[in-house]
């Protein structure tokens, strides 16, 4: 690529950078240096994923150098020297994937581990994308889930099925939308339950499409955070309803998105319908899930 004008360089790139991200209609996304890495960039791993899907779309070259797992680098000057390159995915048997086209890590120590990949899926592409694996090298095996249970859920990643998943996410997150009402009645129809409140004594709830509530299909629940604030490390008995408790106790976290960062609030769950918030602060607008299993009869 190639900027018009002498100097700054790397600054007119960062410039480019986030003019073209602000043509795909990336909203949000910000980007302050070169690389990419440090908490002040920000984009979602869905805009991550566009990013990769378009490179293998339209720039064959890079998509080569991201796939290559090895490359000899020669480094001229007054130290002239060779240096072997290796890729950071599938430098150890544990992290290989051998669906793996093409892809990049990325780390920061407080945050974990990212990873975008455009693998090959038994003759389709795909690309996965996985934020904030602790520790970060569980960032291969949360990939590794995320490509299996899609195994038999494939679409087209297309700027259109995008545009979709953005309007079906506003749809949803309306209480009062008839479509949210046609899913829910066909989920009842499902075998599924829920989803039913989980009572937090001064929880703010004031957020549009904010809630704390659980659902269950067969023997497995999920917990639902949505853009909820409540006390600092708070723990409320019985908050979990009957026929939705784990069978032992269940860890969980949800995370909290600070001015230029996003950081973990881990949760508790109990066999007894204890709910235990940990470090947090009542000022934080806490968002996520987490699942366990049940052993206990389900609704009627």
């Amino acid at each position: 690529m190639e900027l018009a004008g002498t100097g700054g360089g790397r600054e007119k790139f960062i410039a480019k950078m986030n003019a073209t991200v602000g043509e795909w209609g990336w909203h949000g996304a910000e980007f302050t240096n070169a690389s990419g890495l440090g908490t002040s960039n920000r984009a979602t791993a869905r805009q991550i994923g566009e990013l990769l899907w378009r490179i293998a779309k339209e720039d064959p070259v890079l998509l080569k150098i991201m796939g290559a797992r090895t490359r000899s680098i020669d480094i001229a000057g007054p130290n002239p020297r060779t240096v072997k390159a290796v890729h950071t995915i599938g430098a150890k048997k544990s992290q290989r994937f051998r669906e793996f086209i093409a892809g990049k890590t990325g780390t920061l120590r407080a945050h974990g581990g990212s990873v975008a990949m455009l693998v090959d899926a038994n003759g389709e592409r795909k690309v996965i994308v996985t934020m904030g694996a602790q520790p970060s090298k569980k960032r291969y095996s949360d990939s590794r889930m995320v490509l299996d249970g899609t195994a038999e859920y494939t679409v087209s990643r297309t700027p259109e099925i995008i545009d979709i998943e953005n309007k079906l996410d506003q749809i949803l997150e309306n209480a009062d939308s008839p479509i949210r009402q046609r899913i829910a009645d066909i989920r009842d129809t499902q075998g599924i339950s829920g989803p039913v409140a989980v009572e937090i004594p001064k929880a703010d709830l004031s957020a549009l499409g904010s809630r704390i509530v659980v659902t269950r299909s067969g023997n497995v629940v999920e917990l639902l955070v949505g853009a909820v604030k409540v006390p600092g490390n708070v723990s409320v008995s019985r908050a979990i309803p009957k026929g939705f408790r784990p069978i032992a106790f269940a860890f969980g976290s949800v995370t909290v998105r600070d001015e230029d960062s996003v950081r973990m609030v881990e949760i508790r769950a109990g066999s007894n319908g204890q709910l235990s918030f940990f470090g947090n602060q009542s000022s934080d607008t806490l968002r996520g899930t987490f699942q366990w299993m049940t052993a206990e009869p389900p609704l009627e």
